[in-house]
């Protein structure tokens, strides 16, 4: 039997519910969806530092690598050139995310291979200037 995840809380630490990375644009209430860093299929890990708490829909953003975190403290939320100007997802883009505390670099180490790896078999982000 598994243990169940627990997510780092990337997107939610100190957030509020006006926050856009909980709640859509439109301010219904958003349901949250813990996010693996390393595919859950390919590595069954349930540790603490492959998870990140994510709206559901930016969950399946970034399940398709539409939605990438580029690593960092603090990591930044960077987003395919096809969704960025959508009025739904365009406050996204760039937008630096609130790091666990305290920092775990693990979860940093495997959203800089999730990155590279998907710069490799998909379109090539450009890491973000700054």
């Amino acid at each position: 039997m598994h243990k169940p995840l627990t997510v780092s809380r990337f997107a939610v630490e100190g957030a509020d519910e006006s926050d856009q990375w909980l709640n859509p644009v439109d301010g219904d209430v958003a349901a949250l969806s813990a996010a693996h860093i390393l595919d859950y299929s390919q590595s069954a890990c349930q540790e603490t530092w492959n998870g990140i708490l994510l709206r559901a829909d930016l969950h399946l953003l970034f399940d398709r690598h539409l939605l990438r975190i580029f690593p960092g403290n603090p990591p930044v939320a960077v987003l395919d050139n096809a969704i960025q100007e959508s009025e739904a997802y365009k406050l996204f883009h760039l937008h630096p995310l609130q790091p666990p505390n305290p920092f775990d670099e693990r979860t940093n180490e495997e959203l800089r291979r999730r990155w590279e790896a998907a710069n490799q078999a998909f379109r090539h982000f450009d890491p973000p200037s700054g």
